[in-house]
């Protein structure tokens, strides 16, 4: 992935980036999430937590594999992105199983993110800042949802 210097980040590039991540998610594969930030790459799971930002390749690598480990059958959803300069905002919707997640049975869960992204001139992610809430069960985004 590549953006010249002193061009605009696409919603093309936006959008390959995302499903690339996602693709990596469904495998639980942290290395390939890794693979998509810059060596020095920030992830914030939780923005302004210390224990929930990871920073560097083998740390992001090492939350990814460890969050997605009790995950299976994972579909995500993007929205439209939002693009300001070299900065991206978007919408994700993931849903996965969970075994034993919830002592009913039920072990689907629905991931509702906000991402705010920025990407380095080669294109790769210099920085995720996430806002997240997530629920029990398999939930369908709203009528113009991600738009």
């Amino acid at each position: 992935m590549t953006i010249d210097h002193g061009v605009e980040l696409s919603t093309e590039h936006v959008v390959r980036w995302i499903e690339a991540y996602f693709a990596a998610w469904r495998v639980r594969d942290g290395d390939g999430v890794a693979r998509l930030f810059t060596p020095d790459g920030v992830y914030q799971s939780i923005p302004g937590v210390a224990a929930e930002t990871y920073v560097g390749r083998e740390a992001i690598s090492d939350y990814i594999a460890n969050i997605t480990a009790p995950q299976n059958e994972m579909s995500g959803l993007h929205g439209t992105p939002v693009i300001t300069g070299d900065r991206a905002a978007i919408e994700l919707w993931m849903r996965f199983r969970v075994k034993d997640a919830y002592p009913a049975g039920d072990d689907w869960m629905t991931l509702i993110e906000a991402n705010f992204l920025t990407f380095a001139p080669d294109g790769l992610c210099s920085h995720n800042i996430e806002y997240w809430n997530w629920r029990k069960g398999w939930i369908d985004p709203p009528e113009g949802w991600g738009g």
